[in-house]
């Protein structure tokens, strides 16, 4: 039996995102900075094995949850992923704004666990704080 999220097969298969992302970006070009949902973990450990499989191992990887689990995907780790761990406590208020603000953008309702993530995206001053490298504006697409 393969558990749901904690199994190497499971992160083969969400590995296949980060090859579909990296045939999207211009040669050579990777994100300064990727942002997932996490429940089980089942996403995020797919996108830390495709990341290491391209060889994308030093761009910033959070993993985020209503408790804010927060990861950076770095070489010199120990765990099993090779992410470095903290935790930041947010008020839920702020994933109820970002889910409010993804609805009256996109005619879409999340789920509110899926819009935790969106609440970087919705809040700059929360984004650069989560984040260690500031996006360039000038670089599109990255």
């Amino acid at each position: 039996m393969v558990p749901s999220y904690d199994h190497e097969t499971i992160w083969e298969g969400y590995s296949s995102l980060i090859d579909e992302m990296s045939t999207q970006l211009p040669p050579g070009a990777k994100p300064n900075a990727l942002f997932c949902s996490v429940g089980g973990g089942g996403l995020f450990g797919g996108i830390i094995t495709g990341s290491k499989k391209i060889e994308w191992d030093d761009f910033l990887v959070k993993g985020i949850r209503i408790t804010w689990l927060i990861a950076t995907l770095s070489k010199s780790s120990k765990d099993g992923f090779g992410a470095s761990k903290r935790q930041i406590s947010m008020t839920s208020v702020l994933h109820q704004q970002a889910e409010g603000s993804f609805l009256d953008d996109h005619k879409v309702l999340d789920e509110l666990a899926c819009s935790t993530t969106l609440t970087a995206a919705y809040n700059r001053s929360l984004f650069e704080v989560l984040g260690t490298k500031k996006a360039d504006p000038t670089q599109r697409g990255r």
